[in-house]
Order: structure tokens, then C-alpha cells, then sequence
């Protein structure tokens, strides 16, 4: 799907005159690593998400695949702000 994609808009971009904006290569542990840190950002429990990633220890699905950016830390941090 991507291969199609970068050759259609190498194409476009052609006729266009322009640079082409390809996309990265996407794997399937790229899927993974977004799916379980959208998940953890939704606010999903840490041990279910845990299960459903398959991992033996929670410090793995934790220090791995969950990220936290300033706009999620900022999010959790204004909850406080109710639990106050």
C-alpha cells in the first residue's frame, strides 16, 4: 500500500513541480508500538493492556511501548485539579 502510494504521489508531484512527500515504511511492530501507546493513552488499565500485548512483565509494556508526550503529561496533570 505504501509502495503504491509513493508512486502515485511521485507521479503527482512530477506534474506538479514540485517535491514528493513520500510516506515512511510501515511494519507491522511499528502498528504495535502506536496500537499499545494510543491504547495506554486512552487511559486503558496498565495490566490489561499488559494482556492483550502479550508481555510476562508490565516494566515491558511500560518503558517500551508507552510514551508520554508534554500534551498527555499537561492532560493528566489538570486532573488533579478535580481530585483536589
Amino acid at each position: 500500500m505504501v509502495k503504491r502510494y509513493n508512486g502515485l504521489e511521485t507521479e503527482a508531484a512530477r506534474k506538479a513541480q514540485r517535491d514528493p512527500v513520500p510516506l515512511p515504511h510501515i511494519s507491522n511492530h511499528i502498528l504495535r508500538h502506536t496500537g499499545c501507546t494510543r491504547m495506554a493513552e486512552s487511559g486503558m488499565d496498565p495490566k490489561v493492556l499488559q494482556t492483550i500485548m502479550g508481555h510476562s512483565d508490565i516494566a515491558v509494556t511500560m518503558r517500551i511501548y508507552n510514551h508520554a508526550d508534554q500534551e498527555r503529561t499537561e492532560r493528566e496533570m489538570k486532573k488533579m485539579e478535580y481530585a483536589i
